[in-house]
């Protein structure tokens, strides 16, 4: 009896928020890294930025997840995770949102 207290209370519980870690990488079109490339998880506040080689981990709740990853210059794109620990992103160039930088 003890037994099944002690997996209810204590291990259950810890079976029911696991988590799943994503990595991957954000490149472009030429697959040259994208550093400091956004990925958001859809409806939530959790995010990541890529780092000088386009590579990021992130921490997922739940799966299915849909991640929004967006970066300067790129369209972005939405990607449903469902199993995955790994994926490569490859961004397109946004001709329009290039015309609309401004250098000062």
């Amino acid at each position: 009896m003890r037994k099944h207290l002690f997996f209810i209370l204590f291990l259950l519980p810890l079976l029911l928020i696991a988590q799943q870690t994503l990595t991957g990488t954000v490149t472009d079109n030429n697959k040259f890294p994208l550093p400091g490339a956004s990925i958001l998880v859809k409806g939530t506040v959790k995010g990541a930025v890529t780092n000088i080689d386009g590579e990021f981990a992130i921490q997922l709740d739940e799966t299915p997840a849909t991640l929004v990853v967006s970066f300067l210059g790129f369209t972005s794109k939405e990607i449903v995770v469902n199993q995955e620990t790994q994926i490569s992103v490859v961004l397109e160039n946004d001709q329009e949102q290039l015309d609309e930088v401004v250098l000062i």
